[in-house]
């Protein structure tokens, strides 16, 4: 969570992080955006931020990328 107190990081097991990770929901293709919202879980992800409260987002970088797919599991540190 982010607030103004500062951020609070949930910890999770290695075979949490594995089945969970980061979920990408296939979708049309387009143009590579410079931030994507990140959500609670899949059914915040599926309402597509309905609600006129900004979303958390998180910007994550690599000199070598692989490619992504809808489902692939993107593992960071």
């Amino acid at each position: 969570k982010v607030g103004l107190d500062g951020v609070q990081v949930l910890g999770a097991s290695a075979s949490e992080w594995v089945n969970g990770g980061i979920r990408v929901i296939p979708g049309e293709k387009g143009k590579m955006q410079s931030s994507y919202p990140l959500y609670a879980n899949l059914e915040k992800a599926q309402e597509n931020s309905l609600s006129e409260v900004p979303t958390t987002t998180l910007s994550l970088s690599a000199e070598t990328l692989p490619d992504v797919q809808a489902g692939s599991v993107v593992l960071y540190r």
